[in-house]
Formats: C-alpha cells, sequence, structure tokens
C-alpha cells in the first residue's frame, strides 16, 4: 500500500474518532446539566406550593 494512502486513512481515522469521543462526552455533560436543572425546577416548584400556603394561612389569619 502507498505510504501516502495509509497516512491519509490513519489521519481521518483519528480525526474521527476524537470527533465521536468529543460528541459522546457533550451528550453526557448536556444530560447531567438537564438533570441538575430538573432538580432545581423542582425545587421551585415546592417552594412555590409552599408560599401559596403561607399567604393563604397569613390571609386566614388576617381576617380574625
Amino acid at each position: 500500500m502507498d505510504p501516502n494512502v495509509l497516512v491519509a486513512a490513519i489521519s481521518a481515522g483519528s480525526a474521527m474518532i476524537i470527533a465521536l469521543t468529543a460528541l459522546t462526552l457533550n451528550y453526557k455533560g448536556f444530560r447531567s446539566i438537564e438533570r441538575r436543572l430538573a432538580g432545581v425546577d423542582r425545587h421551585l416548584e415546592r417552594i412555590e406550593e409552599d408560599l401559596k400556603v403561607f399567604n393563604r394561612m397569613e390571609a386566614e389569619l388576617g381576617r380574625t
């Protein structure tokens, strides 16, 4: 096999492996961020619900 063809094939293969590795790692990073944001959303929903209960109780106590 011609050495130039071999070098070109190895270079192209290496670039492909690096690109696939980068895509895989970025995907895992995005999934991790997505999970964290979902946790924050749940936490904020809980706080919002607690504030609604607090405001309802405060209004009831203010009437008496």
